[in-house]
């Protein structure tokens, strides 16, 4: 009994022991920083007058616009448009979330386009199109245009129309 006893305790001795000098295991790597959700930084606070948009907007022409956001996925821009007959244009990959501001207009909406210009692929332009949707747009209108349908936004010969767009990355 002696023996047996005393063979117990050499095995657990020596368990012991080979425990003590094993290497502990590692310890989990720390989780890696989390990759940023965009390339470009968060927007910072903005404001501006109604003033100061109408001096940023102004070129020559039947449109004027500012981009005031322009993000990678999205921008916002504020737009006043006269009468328009001779334009429309697909955005390929963009949402237009469109609030009309001010004036009247009309948008003509899913046509085919007559004479389509894809010298940009991700932006086709023409000066007509067949078979759209003529939608009158008065103040407070809200209109979604879905990326890749034929468009156009114009005011009316005696009204010009202004109006925002949040342009969404599709």
């Amino acid at each position: 009994m002696r023996k047996i006893l005393l063979l117990a305790v050499l095995a657990l001795g020596s368990s012991l022991v080979a425990q003590a000098q094993a290497p502990k295991p590692a310890a989990p790597a720390a989780p890696a920083a989390p990759k940023p959700l965009h390339s470009r930084a968060p927007l910072d606070y903005q404001f501006a007058t109604r003033a100061e948009l109408d001096k940023k907007m102004f070129r020559p022409g039947d449109t004027h616009s500012y981009v005031v956001t322009d993000h990678e996925n999205f921008d916002v821009e504020f737009v006043e448009r006269a009468l328009i007959t001779n334009h429309i244009e697909n955005h390929v990959h963009w949402l237009d979330l469109v609030t009309v501001l001010e004036g009247e207009g009309t948008l003509a909406i899913g046509g085919k386009p007559v004479d389509p210009n894809y010298a940009n692929p991700a932006e086709p332009n023409g000066t007509k199109m067949t078979g759209a949707r003529i939608v009158p747009l008065h103040p407070g209108d809200f209109v979604v245009v879905p990326a890749g349908v034929w468009h156009i936004f114009s005011g009316t010969a005696t009204h010009k129309l202004r109006y925002v767009i949040f342009k969404q990355r599709e």
